[in-house]
């Protein structure tokens, strides 16, 4: 175990030491620039192996790629996320940085047996609309060795969560509706463009089996067959959706989230999609046993554009194609599902769809069968982001803004309120990015007035 006491913290990296910068040749401080904000350093993701020897961040930097020289002009900068290995039982020790390059690793996640890392790696690939769509999953041998890619995606990969046994990987991919239809037929929604009796996707791929030849001068199914070919070819751009509006650009075509089981090793077969149907399933982790997948689902009988409830899922793997629900209730959206550390309870979050921009998220528990959800954060009218079983029994550890802060709470069925572990920073509200939980140990990025971005540990639990 790491030799740390109670009120004992590593401090990683301070990311501007200064928050000030001196004009050459005088001693009068200056106001901050663009250039002092871009030598910012931000710790985005934070992993803790489960003895609580060693973390894995993800650190976030900008690189010029312009004139280093010249001023700063559009396009000028690429935004860098490089992973670094820190040692927890010895507080002297120097991070490792573990990848390098032009790209942007991200979402780390250590192997049961703490020898392998998991990670995504966006920016060798992708859309001028959307650079992450060529993100794919990563492994690197912590021992020794290059990384290796593990998944190939066409629209990328991300959320990596390995299986107790370290035998295979679960992940989200993002996939064409008209892939899905492909696969498993029409969706139970009406088509949203109105006097069609049919979805354009679902058009397209009858079209395409019943051998319909594209031809703007022909008969009606060969006119369409060629107007869903401009479609699908994005010229012109059809929008009938109503979340067409994306981060960067328009995003006509619809994608639902879709969760495969990635085996690994040498004679490893292809990834294999868990659950059927025209559902956006996301947030996808392992039973404490490995015989099932816990996950969060959309729709199936709505357009995913118009509803926000959702509900949590078991598939089994013996029987890959079918799911089982274990909590749904209408107005409600459940996501985030957390196995226990001994497997008889499940942690989740729940949100009050009726006002999804006034409603707070809290955390709930249900039993691994499913039933009534027991909540964890009722005491408090808070809105929780981050959250993590602790390394003691039905306890949560989370963050929630609060006052100018973000503290790390700590909350279970038999406290009242939740407990604030952080909230105070030299005495001022400090802000909790991310943490995570080994052993009795938490680590966590953290962000105040004195330091933009530094790694905290804690050795004693809560």
């Amino acid at each position: 175990m790491p030799n740390l006491h109670r009120s004992s913290f590593l401090l990683l990296v301070t990311l501007m030491t200064m928050l000030t910068s001196h004009a050459v040749g005088s001693g009068d401080p200056t106001p901050i620039t663009t250039n002092d904000l871009l030598r910012l350093r931000t710790i985005r993701d934070v992993e803790v192996d489960r003895l609580g020897r060693f973390a894995i961040v993800s650190v976030e930097s900008f690189e010029r790629t312009g004139d280093a020289d010249g001023p700063i002009r559009p396009g000028d900068c690429a935004i860098r996320r490089h992973l670094f290995r820190i040692d927890l039982e010895d507080v002297d020790a120097t991070p490792r940085q573990l990848t390098f390059g032009d790209r942007r690793d991200s979402s780390p996640e250590l192997s049961p047996t703490g020898d392998r890392l998991a990670f995504v790696r966006a920016g060798e690939s992708g859309s001028d609309d959307d650079q992450d769509a060529g993100a794919q999953i990563w492994i690197l041998p912590l021992d020794g060795g290059e990384a290796r890619q593990v998944t190939r995606f066409d629209d990328g990969a991300g959320r990596p969560r390995w299986s107790p046994d370290g035998a295979s990987l679960v992940v989200e991919s993002r996939r064409a509706l008209a892939e899905i239809i492909r696969e498993d037929g029409a969706p139970g929604w009406a088509p949203t463009r109105p006097g069609r009796v049919r979805h354009d996707e679902d058009d397209r791929v009858q079209s395409e089996a019943n051998g319909v030849r594209p031809d703007p001068g022909g008969t009606l199914a060969e006119v369409r067959a060629w107007l869903e070919g401009n479609t699908g070819e994005r010229n012109p751009r059809l929008v009938d959706r109503i979340a067409f509006q994306g981060e960067k650009a328009i995003e006509e075509r619809v994608r639902l989230r879709q969760i495969y089981l990635v085996p690994l090793g040498d004679d490893a077969g292809p990834p294999r999609r868990l659950g059927r149907g025209v559902v956006d399933r996301f947030d996808p982790t392992f039973s404490v046993d490995g015989r099932s997948v816990f996950l969060a689902a959309r729709s199936g009988k709505v357009h995913p554009d118009e509803i926000l409830d959702a509900r949590l899922e078991r598939v089994d793997l013996a029987e890959e194609a079918s799911s089982t629900v274990i909590l749904e209730t209408v107005g409600w959206a459940f996501t985030d599902p957390i196995p226990g550390p001994d497997g008889s309870l499940i942690a989740f979050k729940g949100r009050p769809s009726d006002e999804p921009f006034y409603r707070g998220s809290r955390i709930g528990l249900i039993p691994v069968a499913g039933g009534e959800p027991i909540w964890a954060t009722d005491g408090a009218e808070l809105d929780v982001g981050d959250f993590e079983w602790s390394n003691e029994a039905a306890k949560i550890l989370f963050t929630a803004a609060n006052a100018g802060a973000v503290p790390l709470y700590a909350a279970s069925p038999a406290t009242i309120e939740p407990i604030e572990i952080v909230r105070i920073r030299d005495g001022l509200p400090t802000q909790v990015e991310r943490f995570a939980v080994g052993g009795d140990v938490i680590a966590w990025a953290e962000s105040s007035s004195a330091n933009p971005s530094v790694l905290r540990v804690r050795n004693d639990g809560t």
